[in-house]
């Protein structure tokens, strides 16, 4: 019978650490999952003017509904997974699955700015890859607003560049 390596403290408290950040992102695909459906529902419930069945109230607003404490949403949380819900999977298409490993605010630049699903599709695959100041400039080059290196505004700014190992900043040149 094979001999089974004793772990050290340092190596059993990394193997626990990366099952507890596997539940992590698990639980946060399962979240993304069931806030796009609730997102549909939102839009079910919006088009159809559903807030007034359910608050039994013809008199009664959207508002109202959002304010109901189960709802456990903003407004603001609301209107952006509805416009994210109609534009991306409605309008353009995307199946639900590739609307879960974006970040949330690239998803929303998408929606707000494309104007097709080929260019969405494009932009999509961007939000994967870039880091989120290359990001910005894309997101600036789509809307027709400066980027980093076409700004005019550069007289007087201090420049930074951060180790990417141990997150100190000196002040560099340009």
């Amino acid at each position: 019978m094979p001999k089974v390596k004793q772990l050290t403290v340092e190596e059993r408290k990394g193997e626990d650490m990366f099952a507890l950040w596997k539940e992590l992102i698990d639980n946060v695909g399962v979240v993304r999952e069931k806030t796009i459906r609730n997102a549909e529902i939102f839009t079910n419930i919006y088009e159809h003017q559903g807030w007034k069945d359910i608050l039994g109230d013809e008199d009664s607003q959207w508002s109202g509904l959002l304010a109901q404490v189960e709802t456990h949403y903003t407004r603001a949380e609301v209107a952006r997974w509805m416009l994210l819900w109609r534009t991306l999977h409605i309008e353009f298409g995307f199946l639900l699955e590739d609307l879960f490993k974006i970040p949330v605010t690239r998803l929303e630049n998408i929606a707000k700015y494309c104007k097709d699903s080929v260019e969405a599709k494009h932009y999509m695959d961007l939000a994967e890859s870039l880091s989120p100041q290359e990001w910005r400039d894309e997101i600036a080059k789509l809307r027709g607003k400066p980027t980093r290196e076409t700004c005019k505004h550069d007289k007087g700014f201090v420049h930074y560049a951060q180790c990417p190992i141990c997150s100190d900043k000196k002040q560099v040149e340009k």
